[in-house]
């Protein structure tokens, strides 16, 4: 329902993978009619990468058993196809007595050719 805080319009990024960000762009108007209805005090376009330079892998550890593990595959583009791939896993236990035992999986896939 429009009228939600939490309806449309609510912006979720959790999904976004941000080593997969090529730029972002935005638009600071007081309303803008081809970018919807909820564009009313700006928005923000996040364009993605169609490639990267090269495959490569990161795993990152902190406080609370906290895990990253990220993971892009991009072959060079002599390639006839180009897939690129993108893996994000994360764990993390909490800072509380029992454990959360949070687990998130990230993936995204662009063919092109």
């Amino acid at each position: 329902m429009a009228s939600r805080a939490h309806g449309q319009g609510y912006a979720d990024l959790h999904w976004l993978i941000p080593a997969t960000i090529d730029r972002v762009e935005t638009l600071n108007s007081p309303y803008s009619a081809h970018l919807d209805d909820f564009a009313t005090s700006g928005a923000m376009n996040s364009i993605t990468k169609r490639r990267d330079k090269n495959s490569w892998f990161s795993s990152a550890g902190g406080s609370y058993n906290t895990q990253r593990n990220l993971g892009v595959l991009s072959p060079p583009e002599v390639t006839f196809l180009t897939p690129y791939l993108a893996f994000e896993a994360d764990h993390n236990d909490g800072p509380f007595n029992s454990e959360n035992n949070y687990h998130r999986y990230i993936d995204r896939f662009r063919l092109q050719r």
